[in-house]
């Protein structure tokens, strides 16, 4: 995947702006403050939004403190990539009273119905946090973020020969781990991936329990059960998707 293209119709201190992308490697420099850290910021905003803070603290957050200096009702932008030779037009209004977000299959001519999901399976289920410390690191952040090593291991996913897909979600909490769970299996969809593995320990049982009661529900799920003698046993859930 790379990105060909972006607009920022308001986004801090950007008003009408576009940035055309060269194949392979794109150097953005500039003197302090010329908006390079801004530029980066809008970039993983297009590809994950916001994530909004609670209460008081949401009126210092990132979404608040990029609100576009010029017109604050303009707060929007387009990004264009290719992938696999298809080009996506990524399309989100991040002001707080309209807050949308639209994935246009240009080569198609066609808008996605379910652009998250859609989305996240371009991303090769990447995570924000994993983009974040590997993809994209911002200035003075060359550490690891806290948390990343364990994204990396759930998000970089072994496909082999027989066309299999596994998430690995062990160690997580119950809530986190079927959330973790529902965005892999969308992702499986949209890329006709016909059986995916789920590794969640063997354990107390709960993280396994939690994650066959919501494959239970879901209906693109054709069936699932535990491994076999050396797929896992009880530690792995085999699903196979309609």
């Amino acid at each position: 995947m790379r990105f060909i293209d972006l607009h920022i119709d308001g986004f801090g201190r950007f008003h009408d702006f576009s940035m055309t992308f060269d194949p392979g490697m794109n150097v953005i420099y500039g003197t302090n403050e010329a908006g390079k850290s801004t530029l980066h910021t809008f970039l993983q905003a297009m590809l994950y939004g916001f994530t909004r803070a609670r209460g008081v603290e949401a009126e210092h957050d990132t979404m608040a403190r990029l609100t576009p200096w010029e017109n604050p009702e303009v707060y929007s932008g387009t990004l264009r990539l290719e992938a696999d030779g298809t080009i996506w037009r990524i399309e989100r209004d991040f002001h707080k009273s309209r807050d949308s977000f639209t994935l246009v299959n240009e080569t198609a001519g066609t808008t996605e119905s379910a652009p998250a999901a859609k989305l996240q399976a371009l991303l090769g289920g990447l995570s924000e946090t994993a983009y974040a410390g590997t993809v994209s690191i911002s200035q003075l952040k060359t550490a690891s973020p806290s948390g990343m090593s364990g994204e990396l291991a759930r998000y970089i996913t072994n496909m082999n020969t027989s066309g299999s897909m596994e998430l690995d979600i062990r160690g997580l909490a119950c809530d986190e781990g079927v959330m973790e769970v529902e965005r892999f299996i969308d992702g499986a969809v949209l890329a006709h991936m016909g059986t995916v593995t789920i590794i969640h320990g063997k354990g107390t049982g709960l993280l396994r329990n939690a994650v066959r009661q919501r494959l239970s529900r879901m209906k693109c799920i054709k069936s699932y059960r535990s491994g076999l003698y050396g797929e896992g046993e009880d530690g792995v859930t085999i699903v196979t998707l309609k």
